[in-house]
Formats: C-alpha cells, structure tokens, sequence
C-alpha cells in the first residue's frame, strides 16, 4: 500500500511539471545538507544561485542531491 502511494505521489508530480510553463534550466549542485533537507544549485544560464528544499525533489524515498552532480530544474 505504501509503494502504490509513493509511485501516485511521483506521478502526480510529473503531471504538475508537464502542465507547467514555466523555465526550465539545469545546474550544478552547489552545495546540499542532508540533514536540514535544503541547499543551493548554480543555474548554467546566468550562474545565480537557487535555493532547493527536500520537498522540492521529485522522486520517492529519500530526498536528496549530491554536490558537483548536474540537474535539470524547474521553475515557478
């Protein structure tokens, strides 16, 4: 029961992000803390720094990023 409310969690959240229109850019993990659940990625298009919180990772399980790993980022 639980697995079957993650995957319906993953892709109502795909389903969010597929209607969105908004930018969609990528980044280099700048710097994330497992244990607060947030941290920062550098966008590639103009090198400004995001803030990401855990809640904001689209996924199941534990929410997290690796420092120096590239990632595709949407913004509202």
């Amino acid at each position: 029961m639980f697995r079957f409310l993650q995957q319906k969690i993953f892709l109502l959240q795909i389903r969010r992000l597929t209607s969105l229109k908004d930018i969609r850019d990528t980044g280099i993990v700048k710097r994330f803390s497992k244990d607060k659940g947030f941290g920062f990625i550098k966008r590639d298009s103009n090198g400004n720094d995001i803030f990401v919180h855990f809640q904001s990772i689209i996924g199941t399980g534990f929410k997290t990023l690796e420092v120096n790993k590239k990632t595709k980022s949407y913004f509202e």
